[in-house]
């Protein structure tokens, strides 16, 4: 008896260490396989749209169609070939059609921003400027009109431009990916650019489970199963009263944005309860 039980342990040790060897190499093969379809995009196909007779922001919009597609693969096929035990999005109804809104949300992986991208239609988003200038990145997000997060007259700019043409926007308003059960204090860009421009806030809550491909955490260190990402769009907020009734948009960024992180805070703390 106690022998099969001992043989037993030993056989799913080694299924654990097996699949955590399979994860590893299936991560590194997903970022390799990124890393090559982007300098194809970047090389082959976005130039043919920039050279095709088009206006500027059509070529921009079907150079985000083209990203997008690409990007809405990737939860999918990972959850197929068992790089995640489970993949779901939930409430896109949250987001009407033809209503450009700031889709906020917290960034617990690194994945995040494809998953959420590849999930949502006409959705571009707020980058780190060294993206433009990354030899892997550069094209795609120039090519796709994506916003540098830039001084904030500028940003702010380009935002309302973005929401006139009929784009959401996706911003993490920590900054940065999030700590583990978590959250980062949040910046104020994400109340500027919702109180400036007057568009519709949509809070998006991500959960990866267990946690993974956090800030400075390396790709090949996997978790001991395979993770559960879903995400879940939740009822655009309101801006409140106490808000609105602050004397100038400087206190009013201010306490929106204590407001969205308490939302935050609260929200995530009921469903880790």
């Amino acid at each position: 008896m106690g022998q099969r039980l001992a043989g037993e342990g030993n056989e799913s040790c080694m299924l654990n260490r097996f699949s955590r060897w399979y994860r590893c190499l299936l991560t590194g093969a997903m970022f390799l396989v990124f890393t090559v379809w982007g300098l194809f995009l970047s090389v082959v196909v976005f130039p043919l749209i920039y050279l095709a007779p088009m206006k500027r922001r059509r070529k921009q919009d079907v150079a985000l169609a083209v990203l997008q597609r690409v990007f809405s693969w990737f939860g999918p096929i990972s959850a197929a070939l068992g790089g995640m035990r489970s993949f779901r999005v939930a409430g896109l109804e949250h987001l009407a059609p033809g209503q450009p809104c700031l889709i906020i949300a917290n960034h617990p992986s690194l994945f995040d921003i494809v998953c959420l991208m590849g999930a949502v239609p006409r959705c571009g988003c707020i980058v780190k400027r060294g993206l433009w200038y990354n030899p892997v990145t550069a094209v795609s997000v120039r090519a796709a009109g994506l916003i540098p997060n830039d001084e904030a007259e500028a940003l702010i700019a380009q935002c309302q431009a973005s929401f006139a043409a009929g784009r959401s926007l996706v911003i993490f308003p920590e900054g940065t990916r999030s700590p583990h059960g978590g959250l980062h204090p949040f910046t104020r860009g994400a109340a500027q650019i919702a109180l400036r421009c007057g568009v519709p806030v949509v809070p998006v809550f991500i959960h990866c489970d267990p946690p993974t491909l956090a800030k400075g955490e390396p790709w090949y260190r996997v978790p001991a199963r395979a993770i559960d990402f879903w995400i879940h769009i939740a009822a655009p907020l309101a801006v409140p009263a106490e808000v609105a009734q602050k004397n100038g948009i400087p206190l009013q960024v201010r306490a929106f944005t204590k407001y969205l992180h308490d939302y935050y805070a609260r929200k995530m703390a009921r469903d880790a309860a």
